[in-house]
């Protein structure tokens, strides 16, 4: 038995297809969890698990971090999530094991919600369906 892939030019292809395949899923499946199961807390867990075991430094900025950097908006949003000192801003930082001076960065920004209600009361039921959506930013 032989299995050929076809359009990949290199194992390291394979790999970075592979990659992306599972981080897909783990966005699919961090998106379908309801609030209740997946609180500020339990996702700063998931990432930081995540970041362990892929070698990423994981810092964050957590509750006192944030009021002592005026960070009050995010807060007032945070609030929301019922999960008392559970929010943060999380960073994540890789760098290749082959990157040198010349290496340009690579930046990606995204948003972890997991629980939104910024537009309830200015969103027709209709559009309220897909709110869920914004647990994907952080994909």
């Amino acid at each position: 038995l032989s299995l050929q892939l076809v359009g990949l030019s290199s194992m390291a292809a394979l790999r970075r297809s592979v990659a992306t395949a599972h981080g897909a899923n783990l966005c699919r499946y961090i998106s379908a969890l309801p609030p209740n199961a997946l609180t500020p807390h339990g996702m700063r867990r998931l990432v930081g698990a995540v970041a362990a075991r892929e070698g990423f430094e994981y810092d964050e900025l957590d509750v006192p971090a944030l009021r002592d950097a005026g960070c009050g908006a995010f807060l007032a949003v945070a609030d929301a999530s019922g999960d008392d000192g559970g929010a943060a801003i999380v960073r994540l930082r890789y760098i290749p094991a082959d990157a040198d001076a010349d290496t340009p960065a690579l930046v990606l920004v995204g948003k972890g919600v997991t629980f939104d209600t910024g537009g309830v009361n200015v969103k027709g039921a209709s559009s309220m369906k897909g709110m869920k959506g914004d647990m994907a930013g952080a994909g």
